[in-house]
């Protein structure tokens, strides 16, 4: 089959090392910003929060992360041109819910009239996967997911090489 779609994911892998001569221009940046914003989640949550890593202090703060365990991601971290760190919330609240929706009513991306529905209506299904203590964490980072798989993509069709790491915790 030959589809731009299937050629972009053909030509994905992860990387096992990069050059850090070589930087991700300020176009392509730009690009892969917008495509995150624009991630897919449930009831438009947007539980996430994106960080980059890009001056040689914050690499070596990333590297750092990794001095106990996952030791090979350390390498990663120093020389690649950019990190982008995909952090979801794990207690996610219908107020942080409510800043999405008004700003989606004040973009004009959600008619106003549909405020109500997605405010008191939708949000029960992030109330669904709470706990009694607050916790949604298994549902906020699969929506994060979804915007890593989006970002992928986006890199793939860019042809910029791309490694996913987990088990990043940052104080």
């Amino acid at each position: 089959m030959t589809h731009p779609i299937i050629a972009d994911l053909e030509s994905r892998y992860t990387a096992k090392a990069y050059d850090p001569s070589k930087r991700i221009s300020a176009a392509d940046l730009e690009v892969i910003y917008q495509a995150i914003r624009l991630s897919a989640s449930s009831i438009n949550s947007q539980p996430w929060k994106f960080i980059v890593i890009e001056s040689d202090e914050a690499k070596q703060r990333l590297h750092d992360t990794f001095a106990n365990k996952h030791q090979f991601n350390q390498p990663h971290a120093k020389s690649a041109s950019h990190t982008i760190l995909f952090a979801y919330n794990p207690n996610y609240t219908k107020d942080l819910y409510k800043k999405v929706v008004d700003a989606e009513v004040t973009s004009g991306h959600l008619p106003a009239d549909m405020y109500d529905t997605m405010l008191n209506g939708a949000y029960g299904f992030a109330e669904a996967n709470t706990d009694e203590n607050g916790f949604n964490g298994n549902w906020t980072r699969s929506q994060t997911y979804l915007a890593l798989g989006n970002t992928l993509h986006v890199l793939a069709r860019l042809g910029i090489d791309s490694t996913t790491m987990e088990g990043v915790v940052l104080s």
